[in-house]
């Protein structure tokens, strides 16, 4: 059944020409639940709704994909008598007076689309918010530090550290084949409460065992010229961005204090499902005819054409003893077999002397699980990186970004070389913009420079001449 599934996805992906990296590549013939979608309200006002209905029948029809949709209100609520427009921590207040003329456009809202999939020959089954038994939230600080009172807004229950919630109604409706849609509300001994979709959306993937939490309808992020920005790989490069004040001119593509919200949500809904996960952040395409996509089948089926948050695995330092551990062997070994080259067997008698440390990133449940490392050792004030790889399956969800930026953190400065014809030069292209390093050419390497104001050719000359530990297949 998986590998029949596997087999449609590709397919479907060479018809649309995609591009997708080999993390996801795995995750797709392994993992039988692939995450949920939340479907922004713009996306049910009556022009947008056809395009976003036919893109869920097509992912259904051509891939067996059964993703369950969690909908917003948004614009549908504007009007609402008592509508509340003020946020408090990314959540909308919410007075019992106000819920009393949300809960029935909500429910009318689900009934739309339920029946608008059903129209167009996708079972779909509406998962009503009395399933879902939530707290009432407690209030929230805002701004200037008071607490406020969101009235009717829900929180979830916590289960050995994580949200819970009792997600057997969508399962059911999976097993049955049937699209799962729901509504961003919740239950409290018979009140309804109003639910952040997004951070829904993540609950509900957690308990799914999901990977993807694709949100269509929002806008992609955008840096000052207009340009989207393709990945955020952690908090650290979302306050970088925030630093560099892309957020703070309202004349740029991107609403920039709604983005700002939408990318904290993300990063929350990551924390709550922590890394190996992806929070899609799409935008729909539109020509002078109206909407032509709304980005679904792009975020579903590759790495994307709007902006991937990710949360990184964690960094974490071992000595030498370390650089024998099976596990770790294996990693570095696949990770250069993979590019058709082999370490050294005299390698790591040859790295010894040098005091070196192994950087690598690990999963929070699983120490030795090692998706991605570099080896280093001092070389005058800076860290020379010998090895560097990731995982052959993890490839594209930020792992080799993660240490890089754990040893910039480490030591402002850093040094390696790669051969010209190795593969990961554009990865090292990348960093080098991302942190304003120096590139210097000899006749056998590229030797990266990251935190030097002026390059020694000393260095250069030696860092060249350091014997090759790593060859041809």
């Amino acid at each position: 059944m998986m590998q029949h599934r596997y087999d449609r996805i590709q397919e479907t992906i060479e018809k649309l020409d995609l591009k997708v990296s080999k993390y996801w590549q795995n995750i797709f013939k392994t993992v039988k639940h692939l995450g949920v979608l939340k479907e922004s309200g713009k996306m049910l006002l009556p022009e947008n709704l056809p395009q976003a209905v036919d893109e869920v029948r097509y992912l259904y029809d051509e891939t067996g994909i059964v993703l369950p949709i969690i909908i917003g209100g948004g614009p549908f609520y504007d009007d609402l008598p008592g509508f509340e427009k003020r946020k408090v921590g990314g959540l909308r207040v919410t007075p019992p007076s106000m819920m009393q003329n949300l809960y029935p456009a909500a429910m009318e809202n689900l009934e739309m689309f339920v029946q608008a999939l059903q129209n167009n020959s996708v079972p779909a089954r509406a998962i009503m918010p009395d399933n879902f038994e939530v707290d009432f939230h407690e209030p929230v600080a805002d701004s200037d530090g008071n607490l406020v009172d969101l009235g009717c807004v829900g929180d979830f229950k916590m289960l050995h550290g994580k949200p819970y919630l009792d997600v057997s109604s969508v399962f059911r409706s999976l097993d049955d084949d049937e699209v799962p849609v729901m509504s961003h509300i919740g239950y409290n001994n018979g009140t309804p409460l109003n639910l952040n979709a997004t951070i829904f959306a993540a609950v509900v993937n957690l308990g799914l065992g999901g990977k993807k939490l694709i949100a269509v309808g929002n806008k992609a992020v955008k840096d000052k010229d207009g340009n989207t920005i393709s990945a955020i790989y952690s908090r650290n490069e979302f306050n970088r961005l925030r630093q560099e004040g892309i957020f703070e001119d309202e004349g740029n593509l991107t609403t920039a204090s709604g983005m700002e919200l939408n990318i904290e949500t993300g990063l929350m809904a990551l924390d709550y499902m922590g890394p190996g996960h992806a929070y899609h952040l799409t935008e729909p395409k539109f020509s002078e005819a109206g909407i032509e996509s709304s980005g679904l089948l792009e975020e579903m089926l590759s790495d994307g054409n709007g902006t991937i948050i990710l949360k990184p695995y964690p960094i974490m330092d071992f000595g030498i003893d370390y650089m024998q551990n099976e596990k770790f062997i294996r990693l570095l070994n696949d990770s250069f077999n993979q590019i058709g080259k082999k370490v050294s067997e005299a390698y790591f008698s040859i790295v010894r002397s040098k005091l070196p440390t192994v950087h690598a990133a690990v999963d929070p449940n699983s120490k030795d699980d090692f998706k991605g490392f570099a080896i280093t050792y001092p070389l005058g004030d800076a860290l020379y990186i010998d090895k560097f790889g990731t995982h052959p399956d993890y490839e594209g969800i930020g792992v080799g970004q993660s240490i890089m930026d754990y040893l910039v953190r480490q030591n402002n400065k850093l040094i390696w070389r790669s051969d010209k014809s190795n593969p990961n030069v554009r990865f090292y292209e990348r960093i080098m913009d991302h942190y304003e390093g120096t590139r210097m050419v000899t006749d056998d390497y590229f030797v990266y420079f990251v935190g030097f104001d002026t390059i020694d050719p000393i260095i250069v000359d030696h860092v060249a001449r350091i014997p090759k530990t790593v060859s041809l297949k």
